[in-house]
């Protein structure tokens, strides 16, 4: 944790495979909420999965996911 960004390791099962990932995103906390936000890119490759194309054109290889977690106090 360092100011308002925090960086987190773990794994990242997706179709059946598994990768090691570092992720960064930024971080409030207040009184009873604590909420993450950021995105990262994954190659669909990586994980074995082929790319369908349209028209003859493939897809891009790359994902972008956007993710955002909320942890509340409860009573």
């Amino acid at each position: 944790i360092n100011s308002d960004k925090i960086t987190f390791n773990g794994e990242l099962d997706f179709h059946g495979k598994k990768i090691q990932k570092s992720l960064e995103g930024t971080y409030v906390n207040t009184n009873d909420k604590l909420t993450i936000e950021g995105e990262f890119s994954v190659v669909l490759t990586d994980f074995g999965i082929k790319l369908p194309s349209l028209m003859l054109v493939k897809m891009d290889d790359f994902a972008d996911i956007e993710f955002k977690l909320i942890f509340e106090k409860t009573n």
